[in-house]
């Protein structure tokens, strides 16, 4: 039933959202010629400048593309609500609704905390996700967290670099003015055994590097 209302309200959130981000934002979407052959399951790994790359990001497919819903890796319920006043939308099963589920936080076992979203994955769902872990104040790439390595290994799929640019400190005004040309650009697929070329025997401690190196680092070809 969840799998159904995530897919309702992303698909109303697009017809919304859609019209307005090509007006207001000039939206365009670029890349997505690198998604063709791919089947569901893929993980897309996105740099992180604003609270609405989540829904540009789902507002750059289709109204009936089969990659939708995505769904997203988040905190805990817990830093939202500190972050919101506990604001009743940051609520874990309004949350669901969207497609957003939380990893679970230290247990320091990458399966044990994404284990949900491993098994959407295995389900043929589709997963997006900022390896960062944060947003960026400036609009530069910093160091990945290892889940999107781990994630991609457990489930046997591959890793989509995604590049959001253009939304970085907009104000309101500049919506309002259209003064702001934002992008979502889509890189070539990352497959597993790519992931761990150059690494024999590779374990957990290695995964952050291999994130930083080979899913930020084709983030951050794509946003040249």
């Amino acid at each position: 039933m969840m799998h159904i209302i995530a897919s309702l309200s992303q698909r109303l959130a697009w017809l919304i959202g859609r019209p307005l981000f090509a007006f207001f934002l000039h939206f365009q979407v670029c890349g997505k010629e690198n998604l063709k052959g791919l089947k569901n399951g893929i993980i897309f790994a996105a740099n992180h400048v604003s609270e609405g790359d989540g829904l540009l990001i789902s507002g750059s497919f289709n109204l009936f593309s089969r990659i939708l819903p995505l769904y997203f890796i988040a905190r805990e319920e817990k830093f939202y609500k500190e972050g919101l006043s506990g604001s009743f939308f940051y609520t874990e099963t309004v949350l669901h609704c969207f497609g957003v589920y939380s990893a679970v936080f230290g247990v320091k076992d990458y399966e044990k905390s994404l284990a949900s979203h491993i098994k959407l994955l295995k389900e043929g769902k589709n997963v997006a996700i900022f390896p960062e872990g944060h947003r960026s104040k400036d609009g530069g790439l910093s160091e990945a967290k290892g889940g999107v390595v781990a994630l991609a290994k457990a489930a046997n799929v591959p890793i989509v670099p995604v590049a959001v640019s253009g939304i970085l400190h907009i104000t309101l005004k500049e919506f309002l003015l259209r003064k702001r040309f934002v992008t979502i650009r889509f890189g070539k697929p990352i497959y597993p055994e790519e992931l761990f070329e150059g690494y024999e025997n590779p374990v957990p401690q290695d995964y952050k590097k291999i994130a930083t190196e080979k899913v930020m680092g084709g983030v951050g070809e794509i946003l040249k």
